[in-house]
């Protein structure tokens, strides 16, 4: 139709979290996140961009074993898993 007002178009990848969130929060930022990475450089990266997202503590593991006793004593909000790594049984 000529002159029909259009709403704007929703695009699903510029939205962070769903209304409720992604992380069960509420679409807030978890407040405690494990990073399971034994890549340094990448670990650092990704937590780093944890804490610019509001997250209020972060934990870094590199490896499952550390992971695992980590998990328990932090009860993290949001789990980041290398899915690769070498002790991941």
């Amino acid at each position: 139709m000529a002159g029909a007002k259009r709403e704007p178009e929703h695009d699903p990848a510029d939205a962070r979290t769903s209304e409720t969130g992604s992380s069960g929060t509420g679409g807030k930022p978890p407040r405690r996140a494990l990073v399971v990475e034994d890549d340094a450089i990448l670990a650092m990266m990704i937590a780093e961009t944890l804490q610019e997202l509001g997250a209020e503590k972060v934990s870094v593991c590199p490896s499952m074993a550390s992971a695992l006793a980590e998990f328990d004593r932090l009860q993290p909000d949001l789990l980041v898993l290398d899915v690769h790594l070498a002790d991941r049984d």
